[in-house]
């Protein structure tokens, strides 16, 4: 049985997002403690969660690392460790490995040389390298780790191999995203260890992810600007609408639009509704939730346009996106699909290829500066019968 431990658990702390690439065409500066961090992103470096940086908490309460071993666990840009490096701590960065050469290059912009011999930066996969690493940490440090169900097994196992009844965890964990995967963990990890909320920060979603998801959004209200696009008397769903710019775009040139997206996010879009749409239009404009490949069934097969700005971040969406596509579309149905390129790149393309194989798709803009991608596509009815799904509807 494992000794009772400590975490001291953050629910939400503020945040920066620095856009920047592997060249660090730019970047931008954090200050904190008295320090002033210069830190540099790759979005397109795994599923783009790294990118988070954290505000440390440590600022408020005058917390340091003197003579301490802290390791970080999903350190992303490195900040919080190159914060509690410059606090006193010999610190190990860890992440996946492809992460690594960022993490690198911050600790070389922001920690002096007198300190680099307390910093290392090492490949740590939850569950799988944790015999490589001791049990004797003074602190670890944890900022928006959990976002998958099936990582929380592992988040746990490593944290009890790198843990002794001494050991201090600060675990920070911003609850508007990813919320259910958030408290089942909390409620797991707290079997384990003694949790403590020491500080909440108020919040939603974070400004990365509103600027970023909103650049293929605006991409595709410029696309239609652009084009003349009207949709007047035609039938109109958006999936995966977020803020519900490009559907009150569309209900505003004419169309009769449905907004779809998780549940949890409808009251944002109906506030944007509200605040953009006039009352004459409100009539053909319906908000609903649509969870893909679980809700297909209650939307019909005969919309003219479906919109779809940014969707593709994970693997295991595809086929449901796929599906919801399929089912969505008839022969006459054009599919507007726009996506930031650099973010959940390797993604993107796989998503791409799949729905290219029952989809005719084209390239019809593109935005450098944004990195945004505009496709149209069709179905191209052919293979797209050959679907389970299309094969159900026949």
């Amino acid at each position: 049985m494992c000794e009772t431990k400590v975490m001291k658990l953050m629910q939400r702390v503020s945040f920066l997002y620095i856009d920047g690439d592997d060249d660090f065409r730019r970047k931008d500066y954090y200050q904190t403690c008295g320090f002033k961090l210069e830190i540099g992103v790759n979005p397109s470096s795994g599923q783009g969660f790294g990118s988070l940086v954290w505000k440390a908490y440590f600022e408020k309460e005058g917390i340091t690392f003197s003579d301490k071993k802290v390791i970080e666990l999903g350190a992303g840009t490195g900040i919080v460790s190159i914060l509690a490096a410059l606090l006193g701590g010999d610190v190990t960065i860890t992440d996946q490995p492809e992460l690594l050469n960022r993490i690198e290059r911050n600790v070389s912009f922001n920690i002096p040389s007198s300190f680099k011999p307390q910093v290392k930066v090492r490949a740590l996969r939850w569950g799988l390298d944790n015999s490589l690493f001791p049990s004797d940490y003074d602190y670890i440090l944890c900022s928006d780790i959990m976002y998958f169900h099936d990582s929380i097994p592992s988040i746990l196992e490593t944290l009890l191999h790198l843990s002794n009844e001494k050991t201090t965890i600060y675990f920070a964990s911003m609850l508007s995203y990813g919320t259910n995967v958030t408290r089942e963990g909390h409620v797991t990890l707290s079997q384990y260890f003694q949790t403590e909320l020491v500080c909440r920060v108020p919040g939603s979603i974070p400004a990365w992810d509103l600027e970023i998801l909103l650049w293929s959004a605006l991409g595709l209200c410029q696309y239609f600007d652009k084009e003349g696009i009207r949709f007047t008397d035609k039938k109109v769903i958006e999936l995966g609408a977020g803020t519900g710019i490009v559907s009150i775009l569309a209900a505003l040139l004419g169309g009769d639009v449905t907004i779809t997206d998780q549940p949890k996010l409808l009251n944002r879009i109906e506030r944007n509704v509200s605040f953009n749409i006039p009352s004459s239009f409100k009539p053909q404009v319906k908000v609903r939730a649509l969870r893909w490949g679980l809700d297909n069934s209650l939307f019909p097969s005969d919309y003219d346009y479906i919109l779809c700005s940014d969707i593709m971040y994970f693997h295991y969406n595809i086929p449901l996106i796929l599906e919801t596509l399929l089912h969505l579309s008839n022969e006459k149905t054009v599919v507007y699909f726009a996506s930031t390129m650099f973010y959940g790149q390797n993604v993107t393309r796989e998503g791409h290829v799949t729905l290219s194989q029952y989809f005719q798709t084209e390239l019809v803009c593109r935005y450098d500066v944004e990195d945004v991608n505009v496709y149209r596509m069709r179905l191209n009815t052919p293979t797209a019968v050959q679907h389970p799904n299309l094969q159900r509807r026949c």
